[in-house]
């Protein structure tokens, strides 16, 4: 904490601040975005409570972030105290506030107040700041009425304050819109992660049945994308089992000069998976996951992709 102003004299550091009661899963979020933990194993082993602010440091392809947790119990008391209030927000690029759905049903006023409050203080403590707010655990919305649920929500929450709203999730069928929350916001600040979701998106335009990402060093997704009728249910499926294969598949392509790897899964998936480190950056590893498309014509659109980054970056 004492040396964590320095961090951000540079523009391609960034400081990012979680803000919410207790349990909202700030932490959770955290640690599957920036650090690649496995969102099924959080579910059923939860964090301890974060106590007063807790700064991590993390690489994102351009960008160095400060990754600014805080106690949710303690959160009254941050908003209260000069001295917490400085540390909290000074230097702030993003500031992200996390309300769930069950606390949302029975205090949505005082929620709203909140972020009132918040939104106040930001705009004179961290002026240059952009607020978000994650509506998280929306799986627990009936599914059948999810979406009228969610629009009714963002109208109420957009009559006390206009500010971006995401819709958020870490179970299987829904991690993808976690995924998808920081990659928009954090292609504001980075032309990379900005480029590297164009060029994605583009190559598999015209596909069906597709997902495709690329992963960093620390195995975290820093861009995703996926055809319209790519079953979501899958998500979490694929990212378990290409875990699992991570520190082997690095291992061979560096011993064993390996360049791609294909699997087929017991679900009927056909995974493609090529090393990134060649490029001698912060990417790792593309993939492309379809269980309809031959492996051969996989292959061949992650040789395009492939070479497109190569262009991208040499």
């Amino acid at each position: 904490m004492e040396k964590i102003e320095t961090f951000f004299e540079k523009s391609s550091q960034k400081k990012i601040l979680l803000l919410g009661r207790a349990g909202t899963g700030k932490t959770t979020i955290k640690k599957i975005i920036f650090e690649g933990l496995n969102p099924k194993e959080l579910l059923y082993n939860p964090l301890e409570p974060t106590r007063g602010i807790s700064p991590s440091i993390y690489s994102w392809l351009d960008l160095n972030l400060g990754v600014f947790d805080t106690s949710g119990q303690e959160l009254n008391y941050l908003l209260n105290d000069e001295q917490e209030l400085s540390v909290a927000f000074d230097n702030t690029s993003i500031i992200i506030y996390l309300m769930d759905y069950p606390r949302w049903v029975s205090t949505s006023n005082e929620i709203l107040d909140e972020i009132a409050k918040i939104s106040d203080i930001a705009s004179t403590k961290s002026a240059n700041s952009e607020m978000y707010l994650f509506f998280h655990k929306t799986d627990l919305i009936n599914k059948e009425t999810r979406n009228k649920n969610m629009d009714e929500i963002e109208i109420e929450i957009h009559k006390k304050v206009n500010l971006p709203i995401y819709f958020t999730s870490i179970l299987p069928d829904l991690i993808y819109l976690t995924y998808n929350a920081f990659y928009e916001m954090l292609s504001t600040f980075s032309e990379e992660n900005f480029a590297l979701k164009i060029l994605l998106d583009n190559s598999i335009e015209a596909k069906s049945d597709l997902m495709c990402y690329i992963t960093n060093r620390n195995n975290s997704i820093i861009a995703q994308t996926m055809s319209e009728d790519f079953d979501t249910n899958l998500i979490n499926y694929c990212h378990k089992l290409i875990g699992q294969l991570n520190l082997t598949f690095e291992d061979m392509v560096i011993n064993d000069n390996i360049d791609h790897l294909i699997l087929s899964s017991k679900k009927e998936l056909t995974i493609v998976m090529v090393s990134l480190l060649f490029l001698e950056n912060k990417l790792k590893n593309l993939l492309l996951i379809s269980s309809s498309i031959p492996s051969n014509k996989l292959i061949v659109l992650i040789g395009d992709i492939k070479k497109q980054l190569k262009d991208f970056y040499l």
